[in-house]
């Protein structure tokens, strides 16, 4: 979908010699004249001195109406107008090549979106559709001016325009015989001895604009539209013989927009930011831009925000003859965070026996259901929900069968909390202490060299029956209390137990940090319905290793941990049985 905004400033040449208030221009060559309000509106058959647009879509179209991120994508663009062609080619006496580069904010042109996005780039340069004509004039006033014009001017008549002292602003070729003279739409008094400009349109187009999928935020209401468009623009520069700058600061007001130049009357313009006040012309100069209240733009592209209303579900309940039950109604959110806020009867009873109300305090769609008949019986009736939005949903089929009073018979089972275990046996057994593991034997031949076995699976049993709580094992290296040697008695690591009193030697000891836990696994044991905990990554014992970690109601009943170790043997080790004990906690 497009957009435009349009550039809020006015050109038109004045005499030689007149004060240059052009930024960027060359103060020996004819002076330029800016008029400029970023309060406009685009007045008919006044032309603007550029016209910035977005063609492209938004990455979603439709979307939740607050807290969904998008983008958009597609066509960036800058449209010279051939008005300001013609006078650009009449002030700076021509140029064969024109580019543009522009600086613009993208962002919601309807307040139902947050976010922005500072767009800037330069567009290559291209041939100019236009040029000037020395010696052109008229002998009279007439819409004929006389001077050498190539041919293919009125091709299409009114695609160009003409610029000069005694031509009125805006005026369009819309004939010519080529070489002698171009026929203009109204009547002209330029002189024999002066330059004129001629001009078309000129369009420049990025079609790689991404503003990225996260750029904007919906922040609106069920049923808005969260537009996109150009919000502001900070600078545009035409690059011509002598570029020309038209710049400031993005937003709305005189201290922080595209101000520079003076207005019609002659009276002074705004004064462009981080400047002084424009100077005077001499003469007068035309307004192409009137006062207005509000930026000329049109969204890019826009979202449309839908919410999903809630579902009321069809149902089946039982009632016995000349019985009353309150049942509550099912229904479904539309979304999270808007939910069910009432029911209401929008099909009453098939049969006027049943009677039924519905309330919604202090449960919402508790339906009342009273039975006056005699004799089995099937009634329906129909029952809408509605959100917080308001949104409401279809209606739904609820189904009362009539028949016999059900013999109801209640049951109750206590279920007791017991403990948090860990254990190196299944449940229910609980053992502290885990069989010896046994990693192969290693011969040393001058390499470092490692070994590995499964580490014995240990048991977590949550019956703490609290599904606010989660746990986390964790395993550590501790020192070995069965080491005979009492050199280890204080090592937490693997140490020699046949190294006597040499036990501290560094040959006689491998740090934790050379023993590593890998591909841990934690899964639930059989009847234990909760999925299963999240894994360690693993690593070595240089640092307390996380196991399995089962967050707040999802770590009730049994679960397994598994896993490998793998020893890392240096090869200036020394002989010998090296004992080493891993800890393991949960909490």
């Amino acid at each position: 979908m497009a957009g435009t905004l349009i550039g809020a400033v006015g050109l038109s040449a004045v005499p030689a010699g007149a004060t240059n208030n052009n930024p960027v221009g060359n103060p020996t060559s004819p002076a330029l004249s800016y008029e400029a309000d970023c309060t406009s509106t685009l007045q008919a058959g006044i032309a603007a001195p550029f016209v910035t647009s977005l063609a492209g879509n938004t990455t979603l179209n439709s979307s939740l109406p607050t807290g969904v991120a998008f983008g958009f994508a597609g066509d960036a663009s800058v449209t010279l107008p051939g008005a300001v062609i013609a006078g650009l080619e009449n002030s700076v006496a021509g140029s064969a090549t024109t580019s543009a580069a522009i600086t613009e904010s993208i962002g919601s042109t309807d307040g139902n979106a947050t976010g922005s996005y500072t767009y800037t780039h330069s567009f290559a340069a291209v041939t100019t559709l236009g040029g000037s004509v020395s010696g052109a004039g008229t002998t009279a006033t007439s819409p004929v001016v006389t001077g050498d014009f190539p041919a293919g001017l009125a091709a299409v008549p009114g695609t160009y325009f003409l610029s000069g002292t005694g031509i009125p602003e805006g005026s369009v070729i819309v004939a010519e015989t080529t070489g002698v003279s171009v026929t203009l739409d109204n009547a002209a008094t330029a002189t024999a001895t002066e330059s004129v400009g001629y001009g078309a349109s000129m369009t420049f187009q990025d079609p790689t604009l991404n503003t990225g999928a996260t750029a904007f935020t919906t922040a609106g209401v069920n049923g808005q539209t969260a537009g996109i468009g150009v919000t502001s623009v900070t600078s545009v520069t035409i690059g011509a013989a002598i570029p020309v700058l038209f710049g400031g600061a993005p937003g709305i007001g005189t201290a922080n927009c595209l101000l520079t130049g003076w207005a019609a009357g002659p009276v002074p313009g705004p004064v462009q930011t981080n400047a002084t006040t424009p100077q005077l012309p001499p003469g007068t100069t035309t307004a192409l831009i009137t006062g207005g209240s509000s930026p000329v733009f049109q969204p890019g592209a826009y979202v449309s925000l839908v919410e999903p209303p809630p579902v009321a579900n069809a149902g089946t309940v039982n009632l016995g003859v000349g019985g009353s039950k309150t049942v509550t109604l099912s229904t479904t959110p539309g979304t999270v965070g808007q939910p069910v806020v009432s029911c209401a009867v929008s099909t009453p009873p098939s049969l006027p026996r049943l009677t039924v109300t519905i309330s919604n305090t202090p449960t919402v769609c508790s339906a009342t259901l009273t039975d006056a008949g005699s004799g089995v019986a099937t009634v329906t009736f129909a029952f809408t929900a509605t959100d917080g939005y308001p949104l409401t949903s279809a209606p739904a089929t609820e189904t009362v069968v009539i028949g016999t009073p059900p013999v109801d018979q209640p049951l109750q089972q206590q279920i007791t909390a017991g403990q948090l275990v860990l254990s190196c046996s299944a449940p229910p057994a609980d053992s502290v202490t885990c069989p010896l593991i046994t990693l192969p034997a290693v011969t040393l031949n001058g390499t470092q060299q490692t070994s590995s076995a499964p580490i014995n699976t240990i048991y977590v049993s949550d019956n703490r029956g609290d599904p606010t709580v989660g746990w986390t094992v964790t395993s550590y290296m501790v020192a070995t209390p069965s080491n005979p040697n009492s050199g280890c008695d204080t090592q937490a690591n693997f140490c020699n137990s046949q190294a006597g009193s040499n036990a501290s030697l560094p040959v006689n000891q491998i740090a934790a940090s050379d023993l590593a836990i890998s591909a841990v696994a934690c899964a639930p044991l059989a009847g234990n319905n909760n999925p299963a905990p999240a894994g360690g990554a693993g690593g070595t014992y240089a640092t307390t290793q996380t196991l399995c970690t089962a967050t707040a109601g999802t770590g009730g009943g049994s679960f397994s941990v598994n896993g490998t170790f793998t020893l890392t043997v240096p090869s200036s080790t020394a002989a010998g049985t090296y004992d080493g004990t891993v800890e393991y906690l949960v909490a």
